[in-house]
C-alpha cells in the first residue's frame, strides 16, 4: 500500500496540466464550498485508465438541454484519502476548507467534449475542481451563474452545486475534473433540469 498526502495528488493534477497545456494554472472560482473545516491527508494510489461514461448516440439537437451530448469521460486516477485534522494545503487551489476530518474517495477524470457538447446537468456529494487543458467550456452552475475557462484556466464547484459545462469553442475541449468526496456521500447525482 503506498501513501501519499493530499498536495501530491494535486502536485500530479497540476503536472498533467502542464504536459497537456504547456502553462500554469490561473485559479477562477465558479462556486465556493460552505464547510469551514481544514484537514491533513494520507491516501492510497489505485491508477487505472477505465472509461466511465461513454458517449451519447443522440444528436445535439434531439436532446433536452440538461442531457449529456458529445461528451465522454475517462477514470485516469483514484485513490484514498484520510483526513485527520491540521490544514490541508494545495499549491494551485489554496486551503481546502470543505474536508473536514474523515475518509474521501478522490478521483482524476479527463473529460472531453464535442463541439457544442455538454455534459449532463448534475451535482456531486463532494468538492470538484475543473481544470481546462483544449479547447474552451462554460461551466454552469445553479442560480445562472457562468465562468467560460480556457486552457490553464481552473473553477471550483462546492459540493452539491448543480453544474453543467458546455463546449463553447469552435474545437474539441478537454478538461480534468479532480474530485475528493466524502465516504457516504453520492459522487454524482444526475438532474431533470439545468443550472
Amino acid at each position: 500500500m503506498h501513501t501519499r498526502s493530499l498536495l501530491l495528488g494535486v502536485t500530479t493534477v497540476v503536472a498533467l496540466l502542464t504536459a497537456a497545456c504547456g502553462g500554469t494554472a490561473t485559479p477562477a472560482v465558479i462556486a465556493s464550498p460552505t464547510a469551514a473545516a481544514t484537514t491533513a491527508a494520507a491516501t492510497t494510489s489505485a491508477p487505472t485508465t477505465a472509461p466511465v461514461t461513454a458517449s451519447p448516440t443522440a444528436s445535439a439537437s434531439a436532446a433536452p438541454p440538461q442531457a449529456g451530448v458529445g461528451s465522454a469521460s475517462a477514470k485516469l486516477s483514484e485513490s484514498k484519502l484520510v483526513a485527520t485534522g491540521a490544514p490541508v494545503h494545495v499549491s494551485f487551489i489554496g486551503d481546502e476548507p470543505s474536508l473536514g476530518a474523515g475518509t474521501y474517495q478522490e478521483l482524476l477524470n479527463l473529460v472531453t467534449l464535442q463541439p457544442g457538447g455538454r455534459t449532463v446537468s448534475h451535482k456531486h456529494g463532494g468538492v470538484e475542481w475543473v481544470i481546462v487543458v483544449e479547447g474552451t467550456i462554460e461551466v454552469r452552475t445553479a442560480g445562472g451563474t457562468k465562468a467560460t475557462l480556457t486552457v490553464g484556466q481552473t473553477g471550483k464547484v462546492a459540493p452539491n452545486t448543480a453544474v453543467q459545462a458546455v463546449n463553447t469553442g469552435t474545437g474539441v475541449a478537454k478538461f480534468l475534473a479532480f474530485f475528493v468526496t466524502a465516504d457516504g456521500q453520492p459522487f454524482q447525482t444526475n438532474l431533470d433540469t439545468v443550472p
